[in-house]
């Protein structure tokens, strides 16, 4: 598998210090959010450039 460009993820946080994202993770099922984290942490590592079915849906949406 060829390597992508790693980058970093940042989670939007709303001026009153409210952060969507991570709130919506931490009211996950323990099994559901370590899978979105594994992805997430994936993506951050090896970049877009993986597998077409890890990020297929990612493509034109982003």
């Amino acid at each position: 598998m060829a390597r992508g460009r790693p980058f970093k993820i940042y989670f939007h946080q709303s001026a009153r210090g409210e952060r969507s994202v991570r709130d919506f993770l931490r009211r996950l099922p323990a099994k559901d959010c370590r899978k979105c984290c594994y992805f997430l942490d994936r993506l951050q590592i090896l970049g877009i450039q993986q597998s077409k079915n890890f990020v297929e849906k990612l493509d034109d949406n982003l």
